[in-house]
């Protein structure tokens, strides 16, 4: 198996702080955040003289909630968006690139917990978040800017 082929996991999460889906902001200082997952569900579908359980996958999809964490700046555009769609419940717009992969999703998203973390005195405040995810649509150019 070729190793030159092999691309590193380097990724970005972007936040449309206009909120028009053109464009995305890249949010800063981001420590770590999972990216959007997405399940099929499956059917039982055993007829009743059957002595084992059969399956049928469904053309439906879950999604998964992300978490993530940022080393919080109280003034950049990101994280006050972040800030407010916490206190009134609305959607954001993200873009979830992989770098070198060139590839990744957009979603949509509500943010169902928001945190400050203090663990340590030997860090800056972090804060973190999880995202419910929804409307999650695979792309091949980003459209996220530093």
């Amino acid at each position: 198996m070729a190793k030159e082929n092999l691309v590193d996991s380097f990724y970005t999460l972007g936040l449309d702080t206009v909120g028009d889906k053109i464009g995305y902001k890249k949010i800063p200082h981001l420590q770590k955040a999972a990216p959007p997952t997405q399940e099929k569900v499956k059917d039982e579908i055993t007829d009743t003289n059957n002595r084992q359980e059969e399956f049928a996958i469904v053309n439906f999809k879950k999604n998964g909630d992300i978490e993530f964490e940022v080393v919080y700046d109280p003034k950049d555009p990101t994280h006050l968006k972040l800030d407010q769609m916490f206190k009134d419940n609305s959607y954001g717009y993200f873009e979830y690139w992989l770098v070198e992969a060139k590839q990744g999703k957009t979603f949509d998203a509500q943010l169902m917990s928001w945190d400050e973390v203090t663990e340590t005195k030997t860090q800056k405040l972090r804060k973190k978040g999880t995202l419910i995810i929804s409307n999650v649509t695979p792309i091949t150019t980003s459209k996220t800017q530093p």
